[in-house]
């Protein structure tokens, strides 16, 4: 299946919109219902190649270092590739500890 946005009307099974390392990069992944693939727009923070691919949806357990503490973290992500550089961007699970995660009322 080839690359595509979603339009109205689409059942969308995954939707993030992530911002990588500090502003330098950002990856856009959504997977359409009944599709094992993901459809990802990105932008490298590493070389600052703009990419769009798709890519079969899994996610892998990674480790992690926090920035603030400097520990280190096992995860499930979602990792993915530049295809210029090959620099890897891991896309970590939402938890309910995480920023911009709304808190049940």
């Amino acid at each position: 299946m080839a690359f595509r946005r979603p339009q109205a009307g689409d059942k969308v099974n995954y939707f993030t919109n992530r911002v990588l390392e500090n502003g330098k990069g950002y990856a856009k992944v959504w997977r359409f219902e009944g599709e094992e693939k993901a459809n990802i727009e990105y932008k490298c923070p590493s070389c600052g190649h703009a990419g769009e691919k798709q890519q079969v949806f899994e996610r892998v357990k990674v480790t992690i270092i926090k920035e603030k503490t400097g520990k280190k973290k096992k995860m499930d992500a979602f990792v993915f590739a530049c295809d210029k550089c090959g620099a890897e961007m891991k896309l970590e699970k939402w938890t309910k500890s995480m920023p911009g995660k709304k808190k049940a009322a």
